[in-house]
């Protein structure tokens, strides 16, 4: 499997292990589809060491922040590499998607715990 998943508390966190998460999105976007489905909340993307990034991918992470927000929801990124956000600034959504600089920063703007996260 490319990605794995972890709870830490009420957040689901999905650490893509290499590429080819990205590159199988059909079943990343299956998987994130389930979670969001079964009532998830927080959800917490680990892109560490991940270089490239497709523009399916980058509509995935769209998607899913935007269902999540629907339903007073979080989701976070960490691990942005330089390439990665690259990327996210070429589409245009380097403002639109949160990023944290730790994992347990992450983890607690996800869960809404961060009082400096800007309210939307």
């Amino acid at each position: 499997m490319a990605y794995r998943e972890e709870r830490e508390g009420a957040c689901v966190i999905l650490t893509l292990d290499d590429a080819a998460a990205v590159a199988d999105v059909a079943t990343l976007s299956a998987h994130v589809a389930r979670l969001l489905d079964s009532g998830v909340r927080a959800l917490l993307w680990d892109l560490e060491g991940l270089d490239l990034l497709s523009s399916t991918f980058v509509g995935l992470l769209l998607h899913a922040r935007r269902k999540l927000h629907a339903r007073g929801g979080h989701m976070v990124l960490v691990g942005v590499g330089r390439r990665a956000g690259a990327t996210f600034k070429t589409f245009g959504v380097d403002d639109v998607l949160t990023r944290a600089p730790t994992r347990e920063a992450a983890i607690e703007r996800a869960l809404g715990l961060d009082p400096t996260e800007p309210a939307e």
